[in-house]
């Protein structure tokens, strides 16, 4: 019985020893959520080091807590807690706990944090009483905060207490998840709306604090939170340009959320983001919308003057995780350092700290700040999801740093408005269900202007939807507005949220963005499609031009359909800060803002000369977050003609600009603009064509497919063209430095020039070095064969042939010094005529997309198949037909120019001339045909054709194409780095349809065709019969390519690697390249193919940026040793080697 009490008493002692183990290692758990109780002493010291400036903002936190206890202490009556909007006590309580954690020896504000969550505790709940149930917004702040401070400072609170902040913790965290698994609120299925992070957020943090101590409790709450996170992940990874469509405050109330989840994501979950598209070029948001000075930001949507939470805490995770280049820790810099005390820049109390705790742990001090470049290495940034362009962003404030910025796109952006219209991604979003775009604008074809970084023309930030509470345009009359009858403006408007649960989405379009080389900017944009369709508005554009950095010249062009009843438009012109007083120039009537240094102005009037009087309202009071904000804004009311178009101008000028004469030439019309303004003695001339004119027209009118030119003098800048290319005459392409150049010239779709290594430009040493190294070979190999023969008993007769054939033999290898199908390249470019590579851009044309299967060409559909001036067609979409039937299968034949196949030719000359016929005389049923027809009717019968061969079988024949399509042809040429595109034709880790996909695509290209006269075999392909598939696919990449630039004319080159590394860039040079500019949207869709992770080329993996050099992963090196062996020379010249 002894011995049984003893082992009674062991267990139970085991039992109690576990216990304690427990306690205590819960207990050594906390610090946990972004660091560990071994990291103190390494964060206490940074406080006195590399991280001294934000510290410094901690210990004004902490000593403003101790100064004014009433004023920053939650109140003691639940009453008054729940009588006013409340995440102000959440918010600092994250700056204060880490006050403390960082300074232990301040007894008093640990004491006052202590009592702020002991009053904290005692709430029944967090809610604000007037939306109890409603919004969970304020629980979200106030449990992140709270939190937050729990496990900062766990150490340091008593068992007591932490037992009863835990048991707060779990009914504030169970209270979320039961609104978030019945989605009882907007935020449990929004995923990318501010509030969602917000709650989210609030709920992991609590749940991952509890789980330390009760895991099975915390579980499904964590399970949940992340659940969520990762469905925004997968929405944000379409969203490519890194914007946020609510805008720049409430988007950096997102990315505080955002940034946080993906730091404890890589931190606890083993979740790594920060490869994610959006987040790498959410640098951006933040500093292409800020104003010169670094004080406030473009009021695009519900905005304050500038940001809500940070965004110095979400600039340094950027740069720490995400960028490291410096980038993110200068532009913190400068906002911190920037950062103004007094109202209304000034940070509200409930939003002054919220964000320091997360911008010390982020920052790393070892990231040296670096001054950013943009992406365009010009001063203008275009977010293409977002449909905003902005000029000047990120500058110090002074003389001639001006901002401008221009809205025109689809509500919640381009990727949403796809999701939404076209029902994608069903697995995670219904519709618009899942999004939330109540913060928007009706706001398309809106703008900014700030010269000299001086407020002039603003937004009027957070308030109603009115859309006369924007810098747009308004109709009248119309019986069917909702609000300001007889005025309608566009869909959306008339209550404190946008009404955007609209499909068709309603949307604007960016049709242009460019900059001539001395800085003139031209933006163009088109927001008809953001009004009723009932009111019968055609058309209508506005279009900026930026003349210098105190002059802007803006043309509105309104057209109506003849069945239309407005006869009415207004304008609104808003300034957030200052009164507009009346100015009259010119006899113009005009506003202006009156600034110490001067006036800034600006007056208008109409096409016929007629200025009409507006109507200044200042100092207009509305509704906005918490209280009234006032705007101040100039009305310009003017008359619609029922027939054709209406234009107004309006010239904005700064105090050191004069305008000596304005007016609109009376040679203007319904198809092109001519304005002439003459400021500071300069004389310029304006010519703008209509958006919606068809590329023929525009090309006659303007010598270019673009929108404006504009002339000073003897200079005229064709806004988007590209400076002519040097002319090269293909008959220098004996020498192996102009053919090096010659190709280069060619390749269209790189910002980058693609150096010209010297080794490349042989000297007379390397030369003579060479030739004596071929000399010396060749007789070594000559005394080897002669001792040999000596051996053998040659006679002397097979001897001496012997030695002759070896000698010709060698001598023809090492002293040409290049491969076979290069030196017939070479040697046969003179038989050719037109030996002078042109593109003539001033004629419209019809594009032909050539390239072997598997190069990428597929993406070019992108930027073809949405355009407004194109009607795009693969050669799987509709066969090519020929006298013998279809073909579609690889064939390397070359058609003589007058002895090609007459069936295709005629099909083919149908297809440029008469766009109609054509399509009417294609098989019906296929659905692609269908959208080509009904494209073709909206584009009232004008079009030109882009084809894409994918196939390869016209490689060889574009000799004949041109012939048949004459001057109308332009030829893109889509090559692939060999390395890759033979890789991916022979990798063996394929399975599935994949496999057969490869294994067909390979058997057509390695093929043993046969020419039938008149076609000949092109003497390229003649010597790629013998070898492994590896080599005989690597004689082919170069017989095919340097067959197309042999034969090509009026082309361009395009390298799949451009457009996967950069297709924005990529896809505007291609346009330039045919002498057009590129619409927004367009831009938008190719980038979002090429970085969405959702694109699949024919049977490769999904398309990311790794698609490109993914041979250095899978490809033996004999093989890749094979692959540089016969196309090194060609390789050379395309800037692979």
């Amino acid at each position: 019985m002894a011995e049984k009490g003893e082992d009674r008493s062991m267990k139970w002692l085991l039992l109690l020893l576990c216990v304690c183990y427990l306690i205590n290692m819960s207990d050594a758990n906390h610090p946990m959520l972004y660091f560990t109780s071994e990291d103190v002493p390494k964060l206490r010291h940074k406080a006195k080091t590399t991280h001294i400036k934000i510290a410094k903002i901690l210990e004004e936190a902490g000593r403003s807590l101790k100064e004014d206890e009433k004023l920053y202490l939650p109140p003691e009556s639940f009453e008054k807690f729940g009588s006013r909007w409340n995440e102000l006590y959440g918010n600092n309580l994250c700056a204060f706990a880490m006050y403390c954690l960082l300074n232990p020896q301040d007894k008093k504000a640990f004491e006052l944090v202590q009592l702020y969550m002991d009053r904290m505790t005692s709430y029944p709940d967090w809610y604000v009483t007037s939306s109890r149930n409603v919004d969970q917004v304020p629980i979200g702040h106030s449990l992140t905060g709270y939190a937050t401070a729990l496990d900062f400072l766990y150490p340091y609170f008593s068992k007591s207490r932490v037992k009863h902040y835990l048991k707060k913790i779990r009914t504030e965290v169970e209270a979320l998840y039961q609104i978030l698994v019945k989605k009882r609120a907007g935020w449990a299925k929004q995923f990318i709306h501010n509030h969602a992070p917000t709650n989210v957020l609030a709920m992991l943090l609590g749940a991952m604090v509890y789980e330390v101590h009760s895991p099975t409790t915390a579980k499904p709450w964590k399970d949940a939170a992340i659940g969520l996170f990762e469905k925004s992940m997968e929405l944000y990874s379409y969203i490519v340009d890194g914007s946020c469509d609510e805008g720049v405050a409430y988007g950096s109330y997102t990315s505080k959320g955002i940034t946080q989840y993906i730091y404890l994501a890589k931190r606890h979950f083993n979740r790594d983001h920060t490869k994610l598209r959006w987040l790498r070029e959410h640098f951006w948001f933040f500093y292409a919308t800020t104003m010169p000075g670094f004080q406030r930001t473009v009021g695009i949507a519900d905005s304050n003057h500038n940001w809500f939470y940070g965004p110095e805490s979400q600039l340094v995770f950027l740069d720490a995780f995400v960028l490291k280049n410096g980038y993110g820790n200068w532009l913190a810099d400068r906002v911190r350092s920037a950062k103004p005390k007094n109202p209304p820049l000034a940070r509200s109390m409930s939003q002054r700290w919220s964000t320091v705790h997360t911008e010390f742990l982020f920052y790393d001090a070892s990231i040296k700040a670096v001054r950013p470049v943009l992406p365009s290495n010009t001063s203008l940034h275009t977010f293409h999801d977002w449909g905003v362009v902005t000029y000047g962003g990120g500058q110090y404030l002074k003389k001639g740093n001006t901002f401008l910025s221009f809205k025109s796109g689809a509500v919640h952006g381009e990727a949403v408005a796809d999701i939404v219209n076209y029902k994608l991604l069903q697995h995670i979003v219904n519709g618009w269900t899942n999004f939330n775009a109540g913060h928007e604008h009706p706001d398309q074809n809106s703008f900014v202007f700030a010269p000299n970084g001086r407020y002039f023309v603003t937004e009027a930030l957070y308030s109603p939807k009115h859309t006369y509470l924007n810098n747009v345009l308004t109709f009248a009359p119309s019986e069917s507005s909702k609000c300001s009858p007889p005025w309608e403006g566009q869909l959306g408007e008339c209550s404190k949220w946008l009404a955007y649960k609209q499909e068709p989405v309603p949307r604007g379009k960016i049709i242009s963005v460019t900059m001539s080389a001395d800085n003139i900017v031209h933006i163009a944009g088109e927001s008809a499609n953001a009004y009723r369709e009932e009111l019968g508005i055609e058309s209508a554009q506005r279009s900026l031009f930026l003349l210098n950095s105190e002059a802007l010249v803006l043309i509105d062009s309104v057209y109506l359909d003849p069945e239309s009843d407005l006869l009415r438009a207004s304008a609104y012109f808003h300034n957030i800060m200052h009164s507009f007083h009346p100015y009259r120039h010119l006899g113009l009537q005009g506003a202006q803002v009156i600034y110490p240094e001067g006036p800034y102005a600006f007056f208008w009037l109409r096409d016929d000369g007629i200025s009409p009087t507006a109507q200044l309202y200042n100092q207009q009071a509305n509704p906005s977050e918490y209280k009234d904000r006032t705007t101040s804004f100039v009305n310009v009311t003017y008359t619609l003609r029922g027939e054709g178009v209406t234009r107004m101008a309006y010239v904005f000028i700064g105090p050191n600009t004069k305008v000596q004469a304005v007016s609109f030439d009376k040679e203007s019309n319904n198809d092109v603009a001519y304005f002439r303004i003459v400021m500071n003695d300069i004389e310029y001339k304006i010519t703008l064509a209509s958006t919606n004119l068809p590329l023929d027209k525009r090309t006659k009118l303007l010598r270019f497919g673009g929108y404006a030119t504009i002339q000073t003098g003897d200079t005229t800048r064709h806004m988007g063209l590209a400076a002519k290319p040097e002319l090269m005459n293909r008959c220098d392409v004996s020498d192996d430095v102009k053919a090096l150049r010659f190709v280069r010239s060619l390749i269209s779709s790189s910002n980058q020039t693609i150096m010209i290594e010297p080794e490349e430009e042989p000297t007379v040493a390397t030369q003579t070095s060479s030739a004596s190294q071929s000399y010396l070979i060749i007789v070594i190999a000559l005394i080897f064969i002669y001792l040999f023969a000596r051996r053998r008993s040659f006679s002397r007769w097979k001897l001496l042939i012997a030695l002759m054939l070896t000698w010709c033999i060698l001598s023809w290898y090492y002293l040409c010094g290049s491969c076979p199908h290069e030196v017939e390249v070479r040697r046969s470019v003179c038989e050719i005529v037109e030996p002078i590579e042109s593109n003539d851009v001033h004629r419209p044309a019809t594009v032909i997309i050539a390239s072997l299967p598997g190069s990428g060409a597929e993406l070019l559909e992108s930027i073809f198949y949405n355009s407004s001036d194109f009607l795009y067609f693969t050669s799987d979409d509709v066969k090519i037909p020929r006298s013998t039937g279809v073909s579609s299968e690889y064939e390397a034949c070359y058609w003589p120019k007058d002895r090609g196949d007459p069936v295709t030719a005629g099909w083919l000359r149908v297809m440029s001339t008469e766009p109609l016929l054509f399509l009417n005389n294609l098989p019906e049923g296929n659905s692609r045909i269908e959208n080509l027809r009904r494209k073709l009717r909206q584009m009232k019968k004008k079009a030109r054709f882009a084809v894409n061969l994918l196939s390869g079988y016209w490689n060889s024949k574009v000799t004949w194409l041109k012939e048949i399509l004459e001057k109308n042809m332009r030829l893109i040429v889509v090559v692939r780095d060999p390395h890759d595109w033979i890789h991916s034709l022979t990798r063996d880790d394929l399975t599935g349809e994949r496999k057969i996909k490869q294994a067909r695509m390979r058997k057509f290209l390695l093929f043993k065709f046969t020419c039938l006269p008149p076609s000949v075999l092109p003497r390229e392909f003649q010597n790629i019969k013998k070898g492994n598939d590896v080599e005989r696919l690597s004689k082919l990449w170069v017989a095919s390519i340097a067959s197309l630039i042999r034969y090509g004319r009026s082309m361009q080159i395009v390298r799949f690697e451009d457009l996967v590394s950069n297709p924005e860039v990529a896809s505007t040079k291609i346009y330039q390249g045919l002498g057009m500019t590129i619409s927004v949207p367009q831009i938008n869709k190719i980038t979002r193919a090429v970085r969405s992770g959702d694109t699949r080329l024919g049977h490769e993996d999904i398309l990311v940026e790794k698609s490109v050099g993914q041979w250095h992963r899978g490809m033996e090196y004999a093989d890749a040793f094979v692959v540089e062996r016969v196309c090194k020379n060609l390789m050379r010249k395309l800037g692979y080697l």
